[in-house]
């Protein structure tokens, strides 16, 4: 099952209808032109979510994503700061996407996430070399996923 919301417009997105709803076979979702949208934490509502896509979304500083995802593709949002505040084990994880976003300065990302899935984190140079990790070998684990 497939959910795209795009330009809601001044009136915004209410999240209450994922809540409410039966998304359990929801797999695959973009969001897209949400000004408004500050966060994602709906997103912990969808247990199969595979791939998660949301662009030009320029109000949104946090997203809190599955650890069951696929596939996260983050792009045109200005004010992102956060993923989620604490690594993330992504056991299903093949691909990473991050551009333009500017304020991101974590991935929320250990030694234990992803690594036997991993295929490819991509994004632009400078972000990549901006990236705060916890330390050296982190860093050193997840630069050879990475593509600009």
């Amino acid at each position: 099952m497939k959910l795209d919301l795009e330009k809601a417009g001044e009136w915004g997105f209410a999240a209450d209808g994922i809540l409410n709803s039966n998304f359990q076979c929801l797999c695959h979702v973009i969001i897209s032109q949400l000004p408004k949208l500050l966060h994602l934490t709906c997103l912990i509502y969808i247990p199969s979510l595979e791939f998660l896509g949301v662009t030009k979304c320029e109000s949104m500083e946090e997203l809190i994503g599955e650890e069951d995802s696929k596939g996260v593709i983050l792009d045109d949002l200005p004010n992102l700061r956060s993923i989620s505040e604490q690594a993330l084990p992504f056991p299903s994880l093949t691909e990473i996407a991050v551009y333009n976003c500017p304020k991101l300065r974590k991935l929320p990302l250990d030694s234990n996430s992803a690594t036997n899935s991993l295929k490819k984190i991509k994004g632009e140079s400078s972000w990549w070399e901006e990236l705060q990790w916890k330390d050296e070998t982190l860093k050193s684990t997840f630069t050879p996923y990475f593509d600009s």
